[in-house]
């Protein structure tokens, strides 16, 4: 927008020194010029970078007794999240750096075993297709296993957000770089398992859990 102004300001200086020469020395002109000259005005301006985040749909899981109980298996949700980038056309490159994080606000939810098996797990993978192993304040939990009925074996790998609470970051200042004729777009996978332990888990009956996927240019 500054730049537009300052191209319609342009316009403006240019078309009032054409009107005060045109009236001020026009009897002059008149009577000296023997040919006319004529150009042409051109005026551009270049594209901007784009930098764009988008998450497709909600986590979103209802437990209940009709989906969940003995045999029934993992109930699980999933997000992409995905990060855009389009360079300007005036250097035709770009990058940038930003930021992931996944705020749990409140949860109310408990482990129901006294040792403490995780009961919700958050799995991440990155734009590479690599699994998100590490994040400060979680504990990555691998190969939690649960059989469904007929025998088959689930087996899931995360963060156990359990009785998590907070700000959790992703990922700091993740790089991005892109050119001017085709964007470069990078997914994030984010999915929420409530593992079924074929126990007794009653206790986190009408609990709830809310939390955001946050992505950002800058640091929270």
């Amino acid at each position: 927008m500054e730049q537009r102004k300052k191209i319609e300001i342009t316009i403006i200086v240019v078309a009032i020194l054409i009107v005060l020469v045109s009236t001020v020395t026009y009897a002059f002109f008149q009577a000296q010029l023997m040919n006319s000259t004529q150009q042409n005005l051109n005026i551009s301006s270049n594209t901007t970078d784009s930098l764009t985040f988008d998450i497709n749909n909600e986590i979103n899981l209802n437990i209940n007794q009709f989906n969940f109980g003995i045999g029934a298996g993992n109930l699980t949700s999933n997000a992409t999240g995905t990060v855009r980038l389009l360079a300007n056309n005036s250097t035709n490159t770009a990058t940038y750096g930003y930021y992931v994080y996944f705020s749990i606000n409140s949860n109310e939810f408990v482990y129901t075993t006294s040792d403490s098996k995780p009961e919700i797990l958050l799995t991440i993978t990155d734009p590479t297709g690599a699994k998100v192993t590490s994040v400060s304040g979680l504990t990555y939990k691998e190969n939690i296993t649960t059989t469904t009925t007929g025998g088959t074996q689930q087996t899931v790998s995360g963060f156990d957000i359990t009785t998590a609470n907070g700000v959790f970051a992703i990922a700091s200042n993740y790089q991005i770089t892109a050119n001017s004729t085709s964007a470069t777009t990078q997914q994030w996978q984010f999915t929420v398992s409530f593992i079924n332990l074929d126990s007794d888990q009653q206790a986190n009956t009408n609990k709830s859990m809310n939390a955001n996927i946050i992505m950002q240019k800058n640091a929270m």
